[in-house]
């Protein structure tokens, strides 16, 4: 391991530009391959022993968090972690009056750390990364050589924070990205383990780093088998054949065995427990859905929910519980639609293991110390969801679980909602199609204001494109689960409320392309609708994703809009994901509106979502060339 080579409480703008040559004149005339040792060297004291240090408030011995290794080089080693943040936990109880003012300064520390993660993610981007190698050879092999180190180091550190801080309010979750070649080793190497396309997808988008790099570590397999054809979209194993409601082939030639649990073994588990074994025969399709808007009673009295689940029965009564919630959160049940609406509307859950049983509870303690228990509790808060409490249970609480549930019965996705939510599903059963999605969201009518910034499939019916058109998709982005958030009002007109937006002066035309997929634009202030008044001159920079149609197709937008419930503008330097709109100029009356402040309307046509980064200043300054930007003098 390599040593900080010289002072620094924080890296200066020189560093954010990858301008490393400017950082420190002793550097200006060295190979580059030299200033990339030594950069790397700063980075990694500065975001993995620097970031411990700013939170415990000491020093730290550099062998306390490291072990030699065979060949004589030091490496980053965590054992002690624990005792560094446990000594933290012990001040922050001993002084009740600053607990508040602690956990701001822990998660400030954490963002900044945070942003400059993300700026290692976007240098090694394809578009940015062949310059910086060019200039500072080796510079990114050897940053992603320790990334994972600094991201699973703040994680520990936001776990400490949420069990000495358990009732102090939280700025925001953040999502921690791995550099591209780093996420793509990975990736591979989970593929060489049986995991599909869709599973790990699942994976990256839903439990942080340290898990997945702990799943690796343990070699945690998975069955290969009928996973060929499967996407990231979908898993192939789990279809259904809509014609005969049996499991799909997914071998060309039709002929491979059938994935089925031992149905003796199953009858044995239920008799032996006293489960009454019923036989359903096919009955006439009606009856089948009107059987549907009776599920729910029949759920909500149950006494338990018995999962049986191959996967599940891997553990046994002995297991730790982040192996247990793994193989849990993992398994073929976790993934169907149906499943989830049993367990949160149940009275409890209940899991057959390959020795005995194991009832689910929320307060199953970890294996490992909670000041670092980061895999359990990411784990944990998947899990959780099973047993949200139905009686506050919201559309957000559901479509948190629906991302990654599959179904071969996508007409019956609202019904199941519905039923949960206690709408009127009887009513939903008269409409089909995208018809019957609308008229759902027109019977919850009160919706999460930040719907209009998900990553899924949207509705094509004008007014309505803002309407995920499913809830079963891939998706990184959350909906609100706070029922006191704000909320938009769902009418036939469209969706009304109030929103964070930036107009542009001349409309872009977006694409997925190299070309055409990213924009710098530069906000000239607010129309006095911000309060309080301040200056909001900031540079944004806009990624179109990959939802957007490849070139030489485009979309045109000529706004776009902001998740910020408070209406405040992003920090320098972060990142949000935002919606592109297209607006004209004409502002309409709407008197029926029940916020009178909202009486006067702008209308605006949902075009697509993108990603929005704010530039740090210096940066947007920089008069020489940097890598994402070429500098003013050269404009």
């Amino acid at each position: 391991m390599e040593h900080l080579f010289f002072e620094a409480d924080q890296p200066d703008e020189s560093l954010w530009n990858a301008n490393f040559r400017q950082a420190r004149s002793d550097l200006k005339d060295l190979p580059g391959a030299e200033i990339s040792r030594r950069i790397v060297a700063l980075l990694q004291a500065w975001l993995y022993f620097g970031l411990i240090e700013g939170i415990i408030g000491k020093k730290i011995k550099v062998s306390y968090l490291t072990r030699p290794d065979t060949d004589g080089k030091e490496y980053l080693y965590s054992r002690n972690l624990h005792f560094c943040l446990q000594a933290r936990v012990f001040e922050v109880r001993a002084n009740p009056a600053g607990k508040l003012q602690a956990s701001i300064d822990i998660q400030h520390v954490i963002r900044l750390a945070n942003r400059w993660i993300s700026r290692f993610t976007a240098w090694s981007h394809p578009s940015f990364r062949p310059k910086l190698d060019e200039g500072y050879p080796e510079l990114m092999d050897r940053l992603e050589e320790v990334v994972p180190a600094m991201v699973r180091a703040a994680e520990a550190i936001e776990q400490m924070r949420l069990y000495a801080l358990p009732d102090e309010p939280n700025l925001g979750t953040l999502t921690w990205i791995y550099p591209y070649h780093v996420a793509d080793k990975r990736r591979s190497k989970l593929s060489s383990l049986g995991w599909c396309a869709f599973q790990i997808k699942l994976l990256e988008d839903t439990v942080n780093q340290s898990t997945i790099d702990w799943i690796v570590a343990c070699e945690m397999k998975q069955d290969p088998r009928g996973h060929e054809t499967c996407t990231a979209e979908a898993c192939a194993r789990n279809n259904i054949d809509e014609s005969t409601y049996e499991q799909a082939h997914v071998c060309r030639d039709r002929q491979c065995q059938k994935v089925l649990p031992d149905l003796q073994k199953v009858m044995t588990i239920l008799k032996e427990n006293g489960i009454p074994v019923l036989c359903l025969e096919m009955v006439d399709r009606d009856v089948y859905i009107q059987a549907l808007v009776a599920i729910r009673d029949v759920y909500l009295n149950a006494s338990s929910v018995l999962v049986i689940d191959k996967t599940i029965e891997q553990c046994t009564t002995s297991s730790s519980t982040e192996d247990l919630y793994a193989h849990i959160y993992l398994s073929s049940w976790m993934q169907r639609m149906w499943t989830y609406e049993e367990a949160v509307l149940a009275q409890k859950v209940i899991f057959a293991l390959k020795d005995g049983f194991h009832l689910y509870k929320v307060d199953t303690k970890p294996l490992m110390r909670r000041t670092v228990s980061v895999i359990w509790q990411s784990l944990g808060a998947q899990l959780y969801r099973l047993r949200a409490d139905r009686h506050h249970l919201n559309i957000g609480h559901i479509y948190q679980a629906f991302r990654y549930r599959l179904t071969n019965a996508p007409q019956e996705e609202f019904l199941s909602v519905s039923g949960m939510l206690g709408l009127d599903t009887q009513r939903l059963l008269g409409f089909k199609g995208e018809e019957r999605t609308k008229n759902f969201w027109l019977m919850l009518k009160w919706i999460p204001f930040n719907v209009p910034f998900l990553d899924c499939p949207k509705l094509t019916e004008p007014g309505f494109r803002w309407a995920p058109k499913t809830m079963m998709y891939p998706s990184t982005t959350a909906m609100d689960t706070d029922s006191k958030g704000q909320k938009s009002e769902c009418t036939r007109d469209g969706l009304f409320g109030t929103y964070l937006t930036v107009a542009f002066d001349t409309p872009l035309n977006g694409s997925a392309g190299e070309h055409g997929s990213v924009f710098n634009t530069f906000v000239r202030g607010d129309d006095g609708s911000l309060t309080p008044p301040a200056d909001h001159r900031v540079s944004l920079r806009l990624y179109c994703v990959e939802s957007w149609p490849s070139p030489p197709l485009s979309l045109e937008f000529n706004a776009i809009m902001l998740p910020s419930e408070t209406k405040t503008v992003l920090d320098a330097g972060a990142w949000v994901a935002g919606a592109a709109f297209f607006h004209t100029d004409s502002i309409e009356q709407h008197p029926q509106m029940q916020d009178p402040s909202m009486a006067t309307v702008r209308k605006y046509r949902y075009v697509g979502r993108l990603l929005v980064e704010r530039l740090q200043n210096h940066e947007l300054s920089s008069s020489s060339e940097t890598i994402m930007l070429k500098g003013h003098q050269r404009l």
